[in-house]
């Protein structure tokens, strides 16, 4: 089931996608929240708010779940980056919870018992359900007294909504709060229609918009992707020529994000203006120029090797990072000039981070070559690090020779973070044998790091048999990260009874990250079956804003059926560490 997941995400990568992200501002609460539950270290202001990286310790990067999550981005100087910081970044590649629902009701069977088993199993929201129940009452959310639940609901009526919607969101692009505006820019991509992106392009122009709320207007219509979107992010690439009224920084950073955004758009035509504008661009920028690379990254045309690998020894360690991304997309494991220069890049890299997207993009490009290169890292090297980073990327190059080794390394290692590491490597290769080990090892463990990666390599490998345990976790779960991973493997394991408990969890619980955890996990698991009860939970009068924030989320997010997440789309392949770009962090942790 992996491996075909995985080739399935890969082989329509550089099609173009229709759909777009979300946000989250202003010291807000639920942007805050929803940071953590994926990053679930560190502090953050909410959409617009600054995130300072993972604490020592901590499990990785936030990823701002559906909506209003807090700026994030950054990792700190002086903490060690974590696998975990790329895995919730780039994890939807591997495992895309939609796909593996749907897969379960495909024609393997005969009609009759398909039909059945889909319903018992994935029950989506009807059209009726769309038009008289979720997008009138998310309407009447982007005029609520709280700021929170109108910035929920802006992302949740992208999701949802259709062209009907569009006046809404055009509304809530002049509200006094700019976490709402900017959730309505990106709302408003969501609808990919022409009308929408007109909508964009007119906004993008805005000389009173500061360069964040610009760049990520820019994002949006990279999300949006038709022919307006195309136009308006080509013209005069790179020049600095419409943003005279900022700062020449700031424009940098806008001229970033539209770069950025061409490579979500993904086409020959949108690569050969990054090209173009790379070429032209000063080698010394580096916010531009890293924001081009990892735009190649999303374009994944072979030809752009040649543009990327000379940027892979730069002196600047922010260039260098997204170049080692980019070289993933771009070199294939006949490129053995191509692989034997990341290899000898990657042994002498001192920069971690960028050492570690090296050797997950060898774990990428694959190959007999790049396989002994992470086996040598798994096994031998210094840095405890580097070796979880390497047993992903094994997971990742299908390097089944390896299993022995990434088994050994959950049940008998003692360094928790390569525990967790090698278990996501087995879920990757769908080393299905591996399960019962691993329900072992959550059986013993109380780390709620180490228990998430678990859970989650137990969901990859649809083992049924960790329904109990995981049901008994998330009950008393008080992280956000190990509740929505214990959602994910409910959701793919079709436990009926879960839509229930994480509900009254959603209900209950005092605790954002929780709330967080569930909202998310609940929308990624698109059933239908849980839009009435959630519908009712943002009525009610007894209901916290907060409560109801994340109802809107998790009622989005089921209504949202786009085989690639925005979140995965914007994130997979960013470099998220990157400084001076605000929009694309936004956007990211918005997600």
């Amino acid at each position: 089931m992996a491996f075909a997941e995985n080739d399935r995400l890969r082989t329509g990568w550089s099609e173009k996608r229709q759909e777009i992200p979300m946000r989250g501002h202003t010291l807000t609460w639920l942007g805050a929240a929803l940071a953590l539950v994926f990053l679930l270290a560190g502090t953050g202001e909410a959409h617009g708010g600054q995130y300072t990286g993972p604490k020592p310790g901590g499990v990785g990067t936030p990823r701002r779940g559906p909506t209003g999550a807090p700026r994030g981005g950054g990792v700190t100087a002086g903490l060690t980056p974590s696998w975990r910081d790329w895995w919730d970044r780039n994890r939807e590649e591997f495992f895309n919870v939609l796909a593996r629902r749907q897969s379960k009701a495909d024609p393997a069977t005969p009609e009759e018992e398909q039909n059945e088993g889909a319903s018992a199993l994935f029950q989506p929201l009807t059209e009726e359900e769309l038009r008289t129940l979720v997008r009138p009452l998310i309407v009447a959310a982007l005029a609520d007294k709280s700021a929170e639940v109108r910035d929920a609901a802006a992302i949740a009526l992208g999701r949802a909504g259709a062209i009907p919607q569009l006046e809404a969101l055009k509304v809530a692009l002049k509200d006094s709060r700019k976490s709402v505006r900017e959730a309505a820019t990106l709302g408003i991509a969501l609808l990919h229609h022409p009308m929408a992106e007109q909508v964009l392009v007119d906004r993008l122009t805005q000389t009173d918009l500061g360069h964040r709320e610009r760049g990520i207007t820019a994002l949006a219509l990279g999300l949006s992707g038709g022919k307006r979107a195309f136009k308006a992010l080509t013209d005069r690439l790179g020049k600095d020529g419409a943003l005279r009224r900022v700062s020449r920084a700031k424009a940098r950073e806008v001229e970033g994000a539209r770069v950025y955004a061409l490579g979500l758009i993904g086409t020959d035509a949108a690569r050969a203006a990054i090209t173009s504008a790379l070429s032209s661009h000063s080698t010394k920028d580096s916010t531009f120029i890293p924001m081009a690379l990892t735009a190649l990254a999303h374009c994944g045309d072979p030809s752009s090797a040649g543009d990327v690998f000379r940027y892979l020894g730069h002196k600047k360690r922010e260039i260098r990072r997204s170049a080692a991304i980019a070289a993933g997309r771009v070199a294939t494991k006949k490129d053995k000039k191509w692989v034997q220069l990341l290899v000898r890049r990657q042994a002498s890299e001192k920069d971690m981070l960028a050492r570690n997207f090296m050797l997950f993009s060898l774990g990428r490009i694959g190959g007999d070559q790049a396989v002994k290169t992470l086996r040598s890292v798994f096994r031998k090297d210094r840095q405890r690090a580097a070796r979880a980073v390497a047993a992903v990327a094994l997971g990742i190059a299908r390097a089944t020779t390896e299993i022995p080794a990434l088994r050994k390394a959950v049940t008998a290692g003692k360094d928790e973070t390569l525990r967790g590491a090698a278990a996501i490597a087995l879920g990757i290769m769908g080393d299905r044998a591996a399960a019962r080990d691993i329900l072992k090892v959550l059986d013993g463990t109380g780390n709620p790091a180490l228990q998430a990666d678990l859970v989650t390599a137990l969901g990859m490998l649809e083992a049924e048999e960790a329904g109990p345990a995981v049901r008994t976790l998330i009950a008393r779960a008080r992280n956000g990260r190990l509740v929505q991973a214990c959602g994910y493997y409910l959701a793919v394991a079709g436990d009926s009874e879960s839509i229930d408990l994480l509900l009254s969890l959603l209900e209950k619980s005092g605790s954002i990250q929780v709330k967080g955890g569930v909202a998310t996990a609940l929308g990624r698991s698109h059933d239908g079956r849980a839009a009435k009860r959630l519908a009712s939970i943002v009525e009610s009068a007894r209901s916290t804003d907060q409560t109801r924030a994340f109802a809107i989320v998790a009622l989005g997010l089921i209504a949202d059926r786009v085989p690639i997440s925005d979140f995965a789309r914007v994130s997979i392949d960013s470099n998220y560490a990157l400084q001076n770009a605000d929009a694309l962090r936004e956007v990211i942790d918005i997600f």
